[in-house]
């Protein structure tokens, strides 16, 4: 049994998303919920989605800058909301926020993998298999994953935001982000 029907759709696909660890397409679903619907909660959980692409990326300083702003968002939180248990939200982004700020700050050497948690238990709803469908990234997404990284020049000043080892080492020996 699901509850997609007592839930608003992107919501449940957020979550089986995060659960998946789509972590962007998981930000996508609950943007576009969230752009029509301005409830700081949400939006903490779409910056905590965003957060866990910088992680994949090894980009710890900007994993921090949103796992704090996250934080934020869901520290104006009740303790439950929209069938989020938010408080257990707080506790699991501020332990993920401790192990990115050590690395940040050159402090540890590699993410801890068991920090990466599901959203299904701290959400009511039950979600049913198969209500996201396997998705091919957009490219600018895809060519991050597979470690290209701009040069320089105007057309890549989005992109240059991002920097990291390529694959999926999430060690801090890598280049310094450059901002």
């Amino acid at each position: 049994m699901d509850d997609a029907g007592r839930w608003p759709l992107q919501v449940c696909r957020y979550v089986a998303r995060f659960d998946r660890q789509e972590y962007w397409l998981a930000h996508e679903e609950l943007e576009e919920h969230w752009q029509g619907d301005r409830r700081d909660p949400y939006k903490g959980m779409i910056q905590l989605a965003a957060a866990f692409v910088h992680i994949e990326r090894s980009n710890w300083r900007g994993a921090r800058r949103l796992l704090s702003t996250a934080l934020d968002y869901l520290s104006e939180a009740p303790a439950q909301f929209e069938g989020f248990d938010i408080e257990a939200l707080r506790h699991r982004t501020a332990a993920v926020l401790g192990c990115v700020t050590r690395l940040a700050d050159g402090e540890a050497d590699r993410f801890d993998d068991s920090l990466t948690f599901q959203m299904s238990p701290l959400f009511a709803g039950r979600i049913a298999d198969g209500i996201v469908r396997d998705v091919a990234l957009p490219y600018r997404v895809r060519r991050y994953d597979e470690g290209y990284r701009p040069v320089s020049g105007p057309s890549s000043a989005d992109d240059d935001r991002h920097t990291s080892s390529s694959g999926g080492d999430r060690s801090a020996s890598r280049p310094e982000d450059s901002r």
